[in-house]
């Protein structure tokens, strides 16, 4: 009986995960840790929106029409050598604060991000259909390219069968390193009888050991397992944004250049994080907007980004169950574009109409105002904005 067939077809769910990420900018690879990956795109030592922005439209349409690399390259690499990012440059490193000559675009360069968001994209929703169909196909099967290119590892743990929610998974769900061409198959019990397959008695040997690899940039100590590397040491599907990882996002938010810090926010409106935010499935603060500098001065905020609670996400869906997850995107215009107003205890109200109707948010800072929180966004009539004109005072953007 012949293999199965492995689709190399970009599944919806890569193209929205893809499309629902922010931006993040970052010197080096480890400044971005794998949670931050999940709701951002980035690309070390871009500093500027606009490559960031060429970068990601590029890897969106490789992503989306399975472009090759070399299209890839040929319609990208014109643009990023006439704006400046080619070639090796002296930059300056906001870690340490010193000025080296480092290597922007190449090649080399491009290759690596190019494959790298494929492969994580493709990983990402191959995950979201396994977990869709994993009562009927509650099998995976481990599967690596068998020529001398492969690891040894990754050729070890070919043809590993295992439940879905084996721990193995965890850990060792590909890609697992960089210019990793792993993959997995689902399966029923059907199939695989079909195919002859039989389920493996347990993991392949010496696959639970770890070693501690200290992240020079953070400090910080992971557990990577032999044969995986380090940054791929988790499984992309599972992952989710905890809480310090939010944090820390938030953190390189608030230090971005304005432009950047509103690009960061992104649109997550439409992805599986920001639904999963609402439903009550997150331990995190999601980034929902960004504070425009006569807003942050008149409520006493020193944080830029405005947070959205899981407690703040159940209170909303609640309230108003008529939103839907893309309404939230409308805070960002009315904070920038509304009628702001600043109201009592360090809040911001704003009223923004858009195609004839009119929406209300609040935003509040904390009392030592280190953290700005929405308090709510909803759908308003003109005497709630007759009210707040008559009572508090007006920002003037």
């Amino acid at each position: 009986m012949p293999a199965p067939e492995i689709l190399d077809v970009p599944p919806a769910e890569a193209v929205e995960h893809f499309r629902a990420r922010g931006f993040h900018v970052g010197f080096d690879w480890r400044d971005t840790d794998a949670e931050q990956h999940l709701v951002s795109f980035t690309a070390a030592k871009t500093a500027k929106l606009d490559i960031l922005q060429d970068l990601r439209t590029a890897a969106d349409k490789a992503i989306a029409d399975g472009t090759t690399f070399e299209t890839f390259r040929a319609e990208l690499e014109p643009t990023l050598v006439r704006k400046g990012w080619w070639g090796r440059q002296p930059m300056t490193d906001p870690v340490t604060g010193k000025t080296r000559i480092v290597q922007l675009g190449s090649a080399h360069r491009l290759r690596i991000i190019f494959d790298t968001n494929i492969r994580m994209a493709y990983a990402r929703g191959r995950w979201e259909r396994i977990e869709r169909l994993r009562e009927a196909m509650p099998w995976l099967r481990y599967v690596a390219v068998q020529d001398a290119r492969t690891r040894p590892d990754h050729l070890a743990w070919h043809g590993t069968i295992l439940p879905v929610d084996h721990p193995f998974w965890q850990t060792h769900y590909p890609p697992n390193g960089w210019k990793c061409r792993c993959i997995v198959q689902q399966f029923g019990d059907d199939d695989l009888e079909r195919y002859g397959y039989k389920v493996s008695e347990g993991p392949p040997p010496g696959s639970g050991r770890t070693r501690p690899w200290k992240n020079r940039r953070t400090g910080r100590v992971h557990q990577v397992p032999p044969g995986i590397d380090p940054g791929f040491q988790h499984n992309v599907g599972r992952a989710r944004p905890g809480r310090d990882s939010a944090n820390r996002l938030i953190e390189k938010i608030d230090d971005a250049p304005p432009d950047l810090a509103r690009a960061a926010i992104g649109q997550p409106w439409r992805g599986q994080l920001f639904r999963r935010h609402l439903e009550g499935r997150s331990d995190a603060d999601w980034p929902a907007a960004v504070l425009s500098a006569p807003v942050r001065g008149a409520i006493g905020a020193r944080s830029r980004t405005v947070r959205l609670s899981t407690e703040t996400a159940a209170k909303q869906a609640r309230r108003h169950p008529d939103l839907e997850p893309a309404d939230y995107a409308r805070v960002q215009r009315i904070l920038d574009q509304g009628e702001m107003f600043a109201g009592y205890e360090r809040q911001a109200v704003g009223f923004l109409e858009e195609n004839g109707r009119l929406w209300r948010a609040v935003v509040k800072a904390t009392v030592d105002g280190s953290e700005t929180y929405l308090v709510t966004l909803h759908k308003a009539q003109p005497r709630d904005r007759d009210v707040a004109q008559r009572r508090w005072v007006r920002i003037e953007l």
